[in-house]
C-alpha cells in the first residue's frame, strides 16, 4: 500500500541503500511521487557505503541530479552518466524534495495494510528491513523506518556492466565516451564513441572495437574524428590506428606505387573509390626484409568527396560546406587545407583554384 510521510515542513529528505548484485551500471532512479506537485527534487548517489554506515548520506558520492516533479504520478528519473557499482557492494540513493514555503513536502513509501473484502481479508505485505529506509528532515539525522514498517518508495534501475579496454596506440590519442564523458563500462545496447586525436602530420588508419566473439562494426560519426558502436554483451576491447598523411596533389593514381614513396616494400592499398587513390583511401607499405609496416592515409588537395581528382563535384560540395549546408568531415578538411573545424572562404577558394589547374 502507498502512504506518505512528513514532517510538516516544505522540506523531506529520504534514503534507501541497496546491495549491487553484480558488476552493474546504475542508469536511473525511480520515485513515486503521489502528494505533491511542482516540487524540486534533488537526488544523489552514494556508492561504497562502509558496511556499518551511520548515514545513508556517507561513502562516494557518485552522481547528483535535480529537477521538478510538475505533477504527481511515478517517475523514471535518468541520470546524467551512469554508476558504476561491484558486485556486493552498498551504494545510497538520497532524495530530497522542495515545495514552496507554506506548504509540506511529502515522501511516498510503502506499508503493510489488510483489505476485508465481503467475508475475505487481502493482505498487502510489505517487506522491510533494517538500515535499509531512512527519512530525513535536514539531511544529516536520519531515522531508520523499519521500526515503523515503512520502505521509501525509491527504485534504483541498472543494468550489467561490461568492460572498456582501450588498447595501446602511437602517433595519436582516443577517449572512449557514452557522450557525455570517458568510461571504462558499457551496458549491452549502448552507444559508445571513440573520439579520435591524430598528431600532427598523421590521420585515422583504423579504428576497432573486438569482442570474444569477434569484431564489432564501427560507425563512422563524423569521419576521421568520431566513431562510435553497439556494445555488445561482453568485453570489449577498443583501439585506434594512425597512418602517417600523405600530402599529394597527383590526381586519378590507380596504383599505391604511384603515390607512397616508400621503396622496397609490399603495398597494400584501399582506395577510396573504385580502383583510384583519392583523398581517404589507405596504404600500408610491408617491408620486404623486416616485414615491419607502415600505415598510410591519402589526401589529394582539394579533393573533398574522395574521387581521386579535384573538379566541380569538389566546388559544389565546398560551397555547401561553406555555407554550412552540409558538415566537413575531416577528410574534407583536410583535403582543403582548412586548420578549423569548419571550410573558410580562403578553403573555398583553394579548392576553386586547383579545379582549374592552379596552386
Amino acid at each position: 500500500m502507498t502512504s506518505s510521510l512528513s514532517y510538516g515542513i516544505n522540506t523531506v529528505y529520504s534514503a534507501n541503500v541497496f546491495t549491487s548484485r553484480g558488476e552493474e551500471l546504475l542508469k536511473a532512479v525511480g520515485l513515486s511521487n503521489f502528494y505533491n506537485t511542482n516540487v524540486n527534487y534533488e537526488i544523489k548517489v552514494y556508492k561504497n557505503l562502509s558496511s556499518s554506515f551511520s548515514s545513508p548520506a556517507s561513502g562516494t558520492l557518485a552522481a547528483t541530479k535535480t529537477g521538478i516533479l510538475e505533477y504527481s504520478g511515478l517517475y523514471t528519473i535518468p541520470l546524467t552518466q551512469a554508476v558504476k557499482l561491484s558486485t556486493g557492494s552498498l551504494f545510497s540513493i538520497v532524495v530530497k524534495l522542495t515545495v514552496p514555503v507554506g506548504k509540506t513536502a511529502y515522501m511516498d513509501v510503502s506499508t503493510s495494510n489488510n483489505v476485508p473484502v465481503d467475508s475475505y481479508t487481502i493482505s498487502d505485505t510489505n517487506a522491510v528491513l533494517p538500515t535499509q529506509s531512512y527519512l530525513s528532515s535536514n539531511g544529516s539525522g536520519w531515522t531508520d523506518l523499519v521500526g515503523n514498517g515503512y520502505n521509501n518508495r525509491i527504485k534504483a534501475f541498472t543494468s550489467k556492466a561490461y568492460s572498456i579496454t582501450k588498447a595501446s596506440t602511437q602517433n595519436g590519442s582516443f577517449t572512449v565516451t557514452d557522450g557525455i564523458g570517458s568510461v571504462l563500462y558499457a551496458s549491452k545496447g549502448d552507444k559508445v564513441y571513440v573520439n579520435t586525436t591524430p598528431n600532427s602530420g598523421y590521420s585515422v588508419f583504423n579504428v576497432y572495437a573486438q569482442s570474444s566473439s569477434g569484431q564489432i562494426d564501427i560507425f563512422a560519426d563524423f569521419a576521421n574524428r568520431t566513431y562510435s558502436f553497439i556494445m555488445p554483451p561482453e568485453n570489449t576491447t577498443v583501439n585506434t590506428k594512425f597512418g602517417s598523411l600523405i600530402s599529394s596533389s597527383l590526381q586519378g593514381i590507380n596504383s599505391p606505387e604511384d603515390i607512397c614513396q616508400q621503396t622496397n616494400c609490399i603495398f597494400i592499398g584501399v582506395p577510396s573509390y573504385l580502383s583510384y587513390y583519392g583523398t581517404g583511401s589507405k596504404i600500408t607499405a610491408r617491408d620486404n626484409a623486416t616485414s615491419a609496416e607502415t600505415d598510410y592515409v591519402v589526401v589529394i588537395g582539394g579533393d573533398l568527396n574522395g574521387d581521386s581528382v579535384c573538379d566541380a563535384l569538389d566546388c559544389m560540395l565546398g560551397d555547401l560546406m561553406l555555407n554550412g549546408k552540409q558538415n566537413a568531415d575531416g577528410f574534407a578538411l583536410l583535403a582543403a587545407g582548412s586548420d578549423s573545424d569548419t571550410i573558410e572562404i580562403d578553403d573555398y577558394q583553394r579548392v576553386l583554384n586547383r579545379s582549374v589547374g592552379k596552386s
